[in-house]
Order: C-alpha cells, then sequence, then structure tokens
C-alpha cells in the first residue's frame, strides 16, 4: 500500500518532487562551498604566515652569521692582542721593564692587516739598497755604506 501511495504521489506532482531535491542539492552545493571557501581562506592564512615565518628565519639566519664573523673577528683581534702582550712582557723582562718610545711609535705607525703587529725593531730585517750596516749611538744613527 505504501508503495502504491509513493508510486501514484510521484506520478501526480512530479515537479515538485523533483524542485525539492534539486533545492536541497542547491543549499548543499551552496553549504559545501561556502565551506570550500572557509577552508581555502584559513589555508592562505596558515601560508601567509608560513611564507612570514619562514623570512624571519632566513633573516635570523643571516644575522646569527653576520654576529658569527663579528665573534671570529673579535677573537683574533683577541689572540693579536694576546701575542702583542706576551711579546711586549718578554720584551720588558729582557730590557728590564722598560718598552723604547721609538719601538712603540715604529710597531703603531707599521700594523698593517698582514702584519697586525707592526714591525718590530728587535728582529732581524733586511737593509734598504746599498746600506751594510746601521750603528746607533746615543741620539744618533750612522748609515754604513
Amino acid at each position: 500500500m505504501f508503495l502504491a501511495t509513493a508510486l501514484v504521489v510521484s506520478i501526480a506532482f512530479p515537479v515538485a518532487t523533483r524542485a525539492v531535491t534539486v533545492a536541497d542539492k542547491r543549499a548543499q552545493a551552496a553549504r559545501l562551498k561556502a565551506e570550500v571557501d572557509a577552508q581555502a581562506e584559513r589555508i592562505a592564512a596558515a601560508d601567509r604566515k608560513l611564507r612570514l615565518a619562514s623570512y624571519d628565519v632566513h633573516d635570523a639566519d643571516a644575522r646569527m652569521r653576520s654576529a658569527q664573523a663579528r665573534v671570529e673577528a673579535a677573537q683574533a683581534v683577541l689572540v693579536t692582542a694576546r701575542r702583542r702582550l706576551a711579546s711586549r712582557a718578554v720584551n720588558a723582562y729582557v730590557h728590564g721593564g722598560q718598552v723604547s718610545f721609538v719601538e712603540q711609535i715604529v710597531a703603531s705607525a707599521t700594523r698593517k692587516p698582514s702584519n697586525p703587529e707592526g714591525f718590530d725593531i728587535h728582529a732581524p730585517f733586511r737593509l734598504p739598497y746599498s746600506v751594510n750596516r746601521v750603528r746607533l749611538e746615543t741620539a744618533r744613527a750612522f748609515l754604513d755604506f
């Protein structure tokens, strides 16, 4: 009996039955579209956050490399200063605690990246041009050619 009634209703009102089904499907499609759009917005927002975080990581890495380079440069300066201090301490011990004013001037005036300690006037060196010998007296220097 139920089957017969359903058959009669669908034959008598075919348009109304289909209209409700199509309207339901359209409403369902609209809800699905709204859900998909909302998910797309959440995905886009998450992607923006991920890209910003990636930029922050790259920036932090660059700052870390820069800081590491500055630390290494500071360590190199420290090593040079320690060597200079050791050299001065030995020199002061050997010469009775005095470092000559000329030695300080020559060392500070000749410092460069390839020779951070400057020229050591106590170390052997080649004489310029045809100078054979340098003789030092109090407040005077003589060059022998």
